[in-house]
């Protein structure tokens, strides 16, 4: 396949595979799936979804280019490259909660045309900004006319059920679903839920009753489904019910958690803030990246900043699950190319799946331009008790540039760290901080941006 590499993770569905260059991605049909392709393409349904920008527009080679990119191929798709591969693990509650609203439309959409899902995986979804897009091509089959849709416990799995922890348990899902990367079964999520929650109709039908036929014999209870018509009205109202059961799912009220109000009530005067958005505008506006990091985005501020600045795509990451609920919302609402992410720098999603080569861990899945870590760095070291030696190897592992904020000791957020903790970190002040940088990088410009001595610095890395 010439310098083309196959993406580990694409081995489950027989119908195809995919493979990829650094610019594009090719989905390698084999003979298995040649005859569903064919017949799911006579009918305008994948053209309709990708003109409503609900699934990855294709590009079908011809034989010739085929047969040159891979003898295995019955035929071959083309697709533009996501910015970024992120997982269900890592949305917050509102753009899993948008992605399985996108699949149930697609669902619906596509049975209008006699064509149905025969996965109903939440991977085969990914996001361009804040806008969930369908990616998986072949799982499109022909509507067989009675069947059941035997991928509803697989959407059960990885949609329904973890947002219904949150919503009726108030219980984030992240760490869970990332430990059990085929999400949370119906079994443990209907132990979990209140009584009371379980005289919702949708509840009952699609927890409820599928956990009991769980602690059945599986095979009997499929068997059963099977011998009885389903009509196509009925697959109809299914989907139906599980979209209007989504879309009354919300997040708890009374949960605001530590930075959820951090654009409104922070520690930064007007002035000192406005210093920090014109020092990231500059560095954007003179270094122009395509993708850049956001380490503790926070609610998003500067990262929008950054994007109206110029740069193309914003990938945000924090582990407060407020203020990124708060940074999907404007995000969506204004369709910015910025997509917030669940990911704790002091433990970042790991390679997993089989063979640890199913799904990427975060530095495996692109290469960030630049990045900025802005009040981060002071939780790593006083908080996580990571050296500043090692912070600044990890950072520079992350992009050939950036902005970094160093906040020292007389600030009254470091302060208050220190008087619950003890001041056990001899090493950490700005000389310091400074002098290991500079081993690796250029220091481009520096500025102090408060009062009690916080600095923003414009680094580039030695080459």
């Amino acid at each position: 396949m010439n310098n083309f590499k196959r993406d580990l993770g694409s081995f489950k569905d027989p119908a195809g595979f995919i493979i990829h260059d650094d610019s594009s991605i090719y989905r390698i049909i084999t003979k298995v799936g040649l005859a569903d392709y064919k017949a799911v393409r006579q009918t305008p349904v994948i053209r309709e979804l990708i003109e409503r920008e609900w699934l990855l527009d294709e590009k079908a080679l011809s034989i010739e280019q085929a047969s040159a990119i891979s003898v295995d191929a019955a035929s071959i798709l083309m697709h533009p490259k996501i910015p970024f591969i992120s997982y269900p693990y890592e949305w917050t509650f509102s753009a899993l909660k948008q992605a399985a609203l996108r699949h149930l439309a697609i669902q619906q959409h596509a049975l209008i045309h006699n064509v149905s899902l025969v996965d109903a995986s939440a991977y085969n979804i990914q996001f361009l900004g804040a806008s969930p897009i369908f990616i998986d091509h072949l799982s499109f089959r022909p509507y067989k006319i009675g069947e059941f849709w035997l991928a509803h416990q697989q959407f059960c799995d990885t949609f329904l059920n973890p947002l219904l922890l949150k919503a009726y348990t108030h219980i984030d899902y992240q760490a869970w679903y990332r430990g059990s990367l085929n999400g949370i079964s119906t079994v443990e999520i209907n132990r979990l839920l209140p009584w009371y929650r379980k005289f919702n109709l949708a509840v009952f039908v699609h927890v409820v009753l599928p956990a009991h036929f769980e602690k059945k014999k599986k095979q009997q209870a499929i068997n059963t489904l099977q011998q009885k018509a389903f009509s196509k009205q009925a697959y109809l109202n299914l989907l139906i019910m599980l979209e209007n059961c989504i879309k009354k799912l919300v997040l708890p009220k009374s949960q605001i958690t530590q930075w959820q109000t951090y654009a409104k009530d922070n520690h930064y005067q007007a002035i000192e803030k406005q210093n920090k958005l014109r020092f990231i505008r500059t560095f954007i506006e003179k270094t122009k990246p395509k993708q850049l990091w956001d380490l503790g985005c926070n609610s998003g501020d500067y990262a929008i900043a950054a994007l109206k600045a110029g740069a193309e795509y914003v990938i945000g990451m924090d582990t407060d699950i407020g203020a990124l609920e708060n940074a999907y919302e404007r995000a969506k609402q204004e369709n910015y190319n910025f997509l917030p992410l669940h990911i704790d720098c002091m433990n970042p999603t790991p390679a997993q799946g089989w063979a640890n080569t199913e799904r990427y861990a975060l530095q495996e899945r692109t290469n960030a331009d630049a990045i900025m870590a802005l009040a981060i760095i002071h939780h790593l070291a006083l908080s996580g008790n990571v050296s500043l030696s090692d912070i600044i190897d990890y950072l520079l592992q992350l992009a050939p540039m950036g902005v970094l904020e160093f906040v020292p000791k007389q600030d009254p957020m470091v302060k208050l760290m220190l008087a619950i903790k003890g001041d056990i970190f001899p090493d950490y002040h700005y000389d310091n901080f400074i002098n290991l940088l500079s081993r690796h990088a250029e220091i481009i410009q520096t500025e102090t941006i408060t009062e009690h001595g916080r600095v923003l610095i414009w680094y580039e890395k030695k080459k």
